[in-house]
C-alpha cells in the first residue's frame, strides 16, 4: 500500500516477553521501510542488559531503524523505539514520557496512553506469551477507536508463548506473526486515505 507520508502518524504498540521476540521479528519484516508508523515495543520481562542484544535482533529482522527510548523522546515515522526494561511509559501526542519502576501494569498503562492519545490511530499488537498482560490496555484501545491484532495461538510454541488471551474477544483478527505486518500496512493504507478523503490535516 501506498504509506503517504503527509497522513496521520500512527504509532503500534507491542508488548513482548522473551518467547515472543521472534514473533516481534517477523512482524516487522513486513513493514516498508517507508512507513506512516512508528512502532514502540515495550518489554515484560527483559533486564536492562538484554535490551542492546534485542534491539540490534529487532534490527537485523526488518527495515526500519530501531533505537531505545528515552524520556522526551518525539516519535518518528519508519522507526521502531524499544522501550528501557521495567520503565512505565506513557505518551503525549508524539513524545514519549518514561517514568520511574513500572514493573507491574507497565504494558495497561502504556497501552491506555496510547488509546487516550493516538485514538483511531492507534494499532495495538497481541503476542503469543503476553498471557493476560495488557488486557485492560487492549480494552482502552478498542473503546478508543483503535485496531487490535493478535497472533493466532497456532503458530506459538504454547509451552513457552501462552495463548494472548488478554486480546481474546476484542481483537479484530488472529493470525500468525508474519501476516501481522501486511495487516498493519493495509491499515495504514486505509486511515491514510479516510483522512485524505475528510480533508483533515494531521
Amino acid at each position: 500500500g501506498d504509506l503517504r507520508q503527509g497522513s496521520r502518524l500512527v504509532v503500534v504498540g507491542i508488548g513482548a516477553v522473551g518467547a515472543s521476540i521472534p514473533s516481534v521479528g517477523c512482524v516487522l519484516a513486513r513493514l516498508p521501510a517507508q512507513s506512516g508508523l512508528a512502532v514502540l515495543i515495550v518489554p515484560q520481562d527483559h533486564q536492562p542488559d538484554d535490551l542492546p542484544g534485542i534491539s540490534a535482533t529487532l534490527a537485523r529482522a526488518g527495515r526500519l531503524p530501531v533505537e531505545l527510548v528515552a524520556d522526551g523522546l518525539h516519535l518518528q515515522r519508519g522507526h521502531v523505539y524499544l522501550a528501557p526494561a521495567g520503565a512505565l511509559l506513557t505518551l503525549e501526542g508524539a513524545r514519549v514520557r518514561v517514568a520511574g519502576d513500572g514493573d507491574r501494569g507497565a504494558l495497561d498503562t502504556f497501552l491506555r496512553s496510547l488509546a487516550e492519545q493516538h485514538g483511531k490511530f492507534a494499532i495495538a499488537i497481541a503476542l503469543a506469551g503476553v498471557g493476560y498482560d495488557g488486557a485492560l490496555g487492549l480494552a482502552a484501545v478498542k473503546l478508543n477507536g483503535g485496531l487490535i491484532l493478535a497472533e493466532s495461538v497456532d503458530t506459538a510454541s504454547k509451552a513457552q508463548a501462552p495463548y494472548p488471551i488478554a486480546a481474546e474477544g476484542i481483537a479484530e483478527l488472529m493470525m500468525p506473526a508474519d501476516q501481522i505486518g501486511r495487516h498493519i500496512v493495509a491499515h495504514v493504507d486505509y486511515l491514510g486515505r479516510a483522512v485524505g478523503a475528510a480533508g483533515v490535516v494531521a
